[in-house]
């Protein structure tokens, strides 16, 4: 994996409250805090910080704890090596995602100029579940057929994401005819199929289909 040097100066502040407890963050510190801002040399991840932020991080990385702030050799220092590096996307907040797949919890860190601006642990159960819980609303959706009972199908699927009046056609060669019914939209659901669904009920059935592929 190619690594490119974002020579950079991160900002973390050592801030200390009224009863000498010390805490290191991001953000500046309270006007009840005594405190001052903390310079991280970053060299691609393997610059020195100051000794007392050293400090700091090898006592995390001690504990396996992983810190806002603290740069990726002590990351992987704590963790060891992530199961999967990623660039991170849009509104996740970070240039880069490292997983560690546990045997009870899944956790990403976040990077921007090679030091964490965030971490997350999730249960693997709970992630497990959201997965088959997606899995499943795209299959129930896959089902959606003509001549299903309508009230039948949202049940099963849930409120829709919009519905409006809608024109179809029904009927067969020769016996062709429009009437009035109602459309029911469904979005994509995050993490599955990139595919809205779009059905119109008319007399409490399901007239017509459509799936449309959505590119975000």
């Amino acid at each position: 994996m190619a690594a490119i040097a974002l020579p950079a100066t991160a900002q973390v502040f050592k801030c200390v409250d009224g009863s000498g407890r010390v805490t290191y963050q991001q953000t500046a510190c309270s006007p009840a805090q005594n405190g001052k801002q903390l310079d991280l040399v970053l060299d691609n991840g393997s610059g020195k910080d100051a000794p007392e932020v050293e400090a700091r991080w090898k006592g995390a990385a001690d504990q396996h704890d992983v810190l806002v702030g603290m740069p990726k050799r002590w990351v992987q220092q704590s963790l060891g090596a992530p199961t999967e590096v990623r660039p991170g996307s849009a509104g996740e907040g970070a240039s880069e995602i490292w997983t560690y797949q546990r045997p009870t919890a899944t956790m990403r860190v976040g990077f921007v100029a090679n030091v964490v601006v965030w971490n997350k642990s999730q249960p693997a159960a709970a992630e497990t579940n959201a997965i088959a819980s997606t899995e499943g609303v795209d299959a129930a959706r896959g089902r959606v057929a003509a001549d299903r009972m309508c009230d039948e199908v949202i049940a099963e699927l849930g409120p829709p994401s919009s519905q409006e009046p809608a024109r179809v056609n029904v009927g067969t060669a020769g016996t062709l005819r429009t009437v009035d019914g109602m459309r029911f939209a469904y979005e994509p659901v995050p993490g599955g199929l990139p595919a809205r669904l779009a059905f119109v009920c008319v007399d409490g059935r399901v007239a017509s289909v459509s799936r449309d592929v959505v590119i975000r």
